[in-house]
C-alpha cells in the first residue's frame, strides 16, 4: 500500500494502487464487490445489418445485428433486441430509421427502457411521410440509468403493408448509446 508525505505530490501510478488497495479493503472487510470499471467510456452502436420488415399498424422491437463499437458488450446478440447497461449514469441516447420508400403514411420511432410497452417509452419521432420518399428518422433520450437497464427501439409504421428499415452504411438504421456522467 502506498504511503504519503506532506509536501509530495502522489502519481497516477500511485492513485491506481490505492483505488485497488480499497477495493481490495472493502472485499474483505465488509464483503463488497470491486468497484465496476470499464475499459473504456461505455458506448455502443448497434446496426440492423439486413433490411428489417415492420409490419403494417404494428409496433415492432428493431432486431440488431451486430455493432459499429460496443466498448461495453452492451449487446449480447442472443438477446438481439436490447442494450444493457452494466455501468450506472446518465446515458445519450439516440436511434435512426432507415425506412424504404413506400406509400405516404406515418412513421414513428420510440426509445424504451426496461420494456417496450408504450408506458416504458422515453422519447419518440413521430412523422407523416409523403409517398416513395428516402425517410430518414431520428429520435435523442438522455437518462439517467441504473446498471442492468436495457434500452430498446420500436417503429411503427401504417402503410398498409410491410415496410424495410434498411441498412444503407451509416445511413441506415442504428441505435447507439453512450455513457455521459456519473449515476
Amino acid at each position: 500500500m502506498p504511503t504519503f508525505t506532506t509536501g509530495s505530490v502522489p502519481t497516477a501510478a500511485t492513485f491506481a494502487q490505492l483505488t485497488t488497495g480499497i477495493d481490495s479493503l472493502a472485499q474483505i472487510s465488509v464483503g463488497l464487490a470491486a468497484a465496476y470499471k470499464p475499459s473504456a467510456p461505455a458506448m455502443s452502436k448497434s446496426l440492423v445489418l439486413t433490411d428489417t420488415p415492420i409490419p403494417d399498424a404494428t409496433d415492432t422491437v428493431v432486431r440488431w445485428g451486430g455493432t459499429a463499437v460496443d466498448t461495453d458488450n452492451m449487446l449480447y446478440l442472443l438477446r438481439d433486441t436490447e442494450l444493457t447497461v452494466h455501468q450506472a449514469g446518465w446515458y445519450r441516447i439516440e436511434g435512426q430509421a432507415a425506412w424504404q420508400p413506400g406509400p405516404a403514411s406515418q412513421r414513428a420511432i420510440y426509445i424504451a427502457i426496461n420494456g417496450t410497452a408504450a408506458s416504458n417509452y422515453v422519447a419518440a419521432s413521430n412523422t407523416f411521410s409523403a409517398a416513395n420518399n428516402n425517410l430518414r428518422q431520428q429520435v435523442v433520450a438522455f437518462e439517467h440509468l441504473a446498471a442492468g437497464s436495457h434500452i430498446y427501439m420500436t417503429a411503427f409504421q401504417n402503410s398498409g403493408g410491410d415496410l424495410n428499415l434498411t441498412t444503407a452504411a451509416n445511413w441506415g438504421t442504428w441505435l447507439s448509446i453512450a455513457w455521459e456522467a456519473p449515476y
